[in-house]
This record gives structure tokens, sequence and C-alpha cells, in this order.
């Protein structure tokens, strides 16, 4: 599975990952890479809670990033 995510940062220098497709899984990080490692559980979780079933990858293409 292949999901477009975005990477943009706060005015406080936090970085914010959302993805268009999964507009309710938005996560922060301290670096764009914490932010988009956060990003791939919670949608992980979200898809496992949604379906009954855990996908075992899921790839994140980032399409915005400060």
């Amino acid at each position: 599975m292949e999901l477009s995510v975005l990477i943009s940062r706060d005015p406080d220098g936090t970085y914010v990952a959302i993805s268009p497709t999964v507009p309710q899984c938005i996560t922060r990080g301290k670096s764009a890479k914490e932010a988009l490692d956060e990003h791939r559980e919670r949608i992980r979780r979200h898809i496992a809670v949604s379906t009954d079933s855990f996908p075992d990858c899921i790839e994140l293409r980032v399409v915005g990033e400060p």
C-alpha cells in the first residue's frame, strides 16, 4: 500500500505529517523523519481498526517537505 504524505513545518518548528487520503491521521515530530515514522504507525493502526487486518507494509511517498 502506498500513500502520499505532506510534511509541513509549524511556526514553532514542529513538523506535521498528513495524508490527503487519511486526513484524520495527523502526526507531529521534532524532525521530518520522526513525524513520518509516527505517521506510518498511526496509519497502520487506523487501517487495522477499520478493516480488522494489520497491513504488512505501508509506503509513504513524500509530496511536500519544508
